[in-house]
Order: C-alpha cells, then sequence, then structure tokens
C-alpha cells in the first residue's frame, strides 16, 4: 500500500526561504511564507487569510501591527 504522504521536501529550500525573508527590509515581510510541494496549494487560504486579519486589525484598530515595522523612538523631556 502506498503512502498519501508526500516525499518529505529539500531542508535547503526552507532555509533559502528564511534567507529571503531576513534580507527583505521590516515592515516589507509576509506574515506567511510557504515552502516546498503545498506551497501552491497554500496560497489561496493564506490571502484569505490575510483579508480576514487585515479586516479584524482593522476593527480593533492595530492595523499597524501587520506590518511589525520599527517604530523610531520618541522622546520628551521632563
Amino acid at each position: 500500500m502506498q503512502s498519501r504522504r508526500p516525499a518529505a521536501g529539500d531542508p535547503r529550500e526552507v532555509a533559502a526561504a528564511i534567507a529571503e525573508l531576513i534580507e527583505r527590509p521590516a515592515g516589507s515581510r509576509p506574515l506567511r511564507t510557504t515552502v516546498g510541494w503545498g506551497a501552491q496549494r497554500a496560497e489561496g487560504l493564506n490571502a484569505v487569510s490575510e483579508d480576514l486579519q487585515r479586516t479584524v486589525l482593522d476593527g480593533l484598530g492595530v492595523r499597524d501591527q501587520l506590518t511589525m515595522a520599527p517604530r523610531l523612538a520618541t522622546t520628551t523631556e521632563v
């Protein structure tokens, strides 16, 4: 009986995806990155999830949390 599970992927693909994410500037990195045989199958689900997440965070007034961009420090003298 043949397994329905796909063959294990190449771990170098994961390393390459991580390296690509690290090279991107903060605030431009995606929340989700797919790698391997199921990547194309997950793209649609990730797109729907991202839209829903934006809607919820907009409703909560914290959409800026999506970018995870560093904030400039502000100081006030007392």
